[in-house]
């Protein structure tokens, strides 16, 4: 068992290593990239449909992240040794590759939306770009994803 801040993972929660090194193009059919708020959503530990399903995908080494999510969840821990806690975890999922082309597509995404009056942050949509760069479902409960899917080939999981 380990935890972060109030978050306590045990060992059957996770399972599975990191089978590709970060960058590596892996097939994603079965992949998923978690977004930062489902991955709160499961370190909170409370029963929920979003936190479950992050478990789930845990356990069957289903699970990838971004560089930006990294970024984001390790902004939020409270102290060194959440931190590297969570740096363990996170060393054990997929990362996936962030090109040039992906933050073109960004780019190009944000520039639609904006014509039609939306704001669209930066992280989201580099987040949303890789997703569909790398034809990965999006676990999320942030609702402004189902906007961009009116948008772009956005799936979301």
């Amino acid at each position: 068992m380990f935890g972060i801040g109030g978050w306590t993972i045990s060992s059957r929660s996770v399972g599975g290593s990191n089978s590709s090194t970060p960058g590596t193009r892996v097939a994603m059919s079965d992949k998923v990239l978690v977004d930062t708020s489902a991955w709160i959503e499961f370190f909170r530990g409370t029963p929920s449909t979003c936190g479950d399903k992050v478990g789930e995908l845990l356990r069957r080494d289903r699970t990838c992240v971004t560089g930006l999510i990294i970024v984001e969840l390790s902004r939020g821990a409270k102290g060194t040794r959440e931190l590297r806690t969570l740096d363990e975890l996170l060393r054990t999922v997929t990362s996936l590759e962030v090109s040039d082309d992906v933050y073109r597509k960004a780019g190009e995404l944000s520039y639609r939306m904006a014509r039609r009056g939306l704001t669209l942050g930066t992280v989201d949509a580099v987040i949303a770009a890789t997703a569909i760069r790398h034809d990965c479902p999006l676990l999320t409960l942030d609702d402004h994803f189902q906007q961009i899917r009116r948008f772009a080939p956005l799936h979301l999981a």
